[in-house]
């Protein structure tokens, strides 16, 4: 049987310095649980666009699932179904509160668990010395890693899909193009095998060709799910999954207060 995971985001709640709350304790469930016996059971990474006007947060939102923003508060909860494994003994769980830093752990230890678990690929180029293959070998030394070096991918492979080569994932990242460092860099990404892909706007600096390219790979990958933040519909279109959007989210949670 397939593993059949979903991730639940509760009361995820950003406040700026300046007062200004960015995310409105923001809750969803990904996918909905008609919507995972709806889809049934499949090879492709169920996707989720997280779509809105400038400024609503979708950035912080992804840092924030990734438990990358200290000051974010929420609950985060990464499951897999129990009812699709052989044993309740295969299935596993994840949960980080984010405002006290305390975690409910079955599978890793605390954030860091998490962080083996849930990949959050920013908008902003890698700034690190060396190429993106000396930066997969650091990885791999992470804590966060040590124990899934075994279910890595052959990232010159992966980056093949993207239409570049070993020499170029050998290239210093200083002398890649815009566009290479980003492919480079979601190859490295797919290469360490997360469960959750949290990406931000991740085709915004590449021509219409590696656009599709990287679409193509994300949705041949084996990770299991993607929140992907994009502004351009067509892009949803071709891909296909679900749409979130923030910003008529947190009017709903709004009104509902009222």
């Amino acid at each position: 049987m397939s593993d059949a995971y979903y991730l639940e985001v509760s009361e995820l709640t950003k406040v700026l310095p300046d007062g200004r709350i960015l995310l409105d304790h923001v809750s969803f469930r990904f996918p909905e649980q008609d919507a995972r016996h709806q889809e049934g059971e499949g090879a492709h990474p169920k996707i989720l666009f997280v779509t809105g006007p400038s400024g609503t947060g979708k950035s912080t939102l992804l840092r924030s699932i990734a438990a990358l923003d200290a000051t974010a508060k929420g609950h985060l909860r990464l499951s897999r179904d129990a009812a699709s494994q052989a044993s309740t003994e295969t299935s596993s769980l994840l949960e980080v509160y984010l405002d006290e830093r305390k975690t409910h752990v079955n599978v890793g230890s605390g954030t860091t668990g998490w962080r083996s678990e849930v990949l959050y690929m920013p908008q902003s180029r890698i700034d690190v010395t060396g190429s993106p293959l000396d930066l997969f070998e650091t990885v791999k030394t992470f804590r966060a890693q040590e124990n899934r070096v075994h279910a890595m991918k052959d990232p010159v492979e992966i980056s093949e899909q993207l239409g570049l080569n070993e020499e170029l994932m050998r290239t210093p990242w200083k002398r890649l193009s815009g566009g290479e460092a980003q492919r480079a860099a979601l190859a490295l990404g797919l290469a360490t095998a997360p469960s959750v892909l949290l990406l931000d706007e991740p085709t915004a600096s590449l021509d219409p060709v590696a656009a599709k390219w990287v679409e193509h790979c994300v949705r041949s990958s084996s990770v299991k799910l993607v929140v992907w933040v994009s502004h351009d519909p067509a892009q949803r279109e071709r891909v296909g999954g679900m749409e979130l959007d923030l910003h008529k989210l947190q009017q709903q949670g709004q009104q509902q207060d009222t």
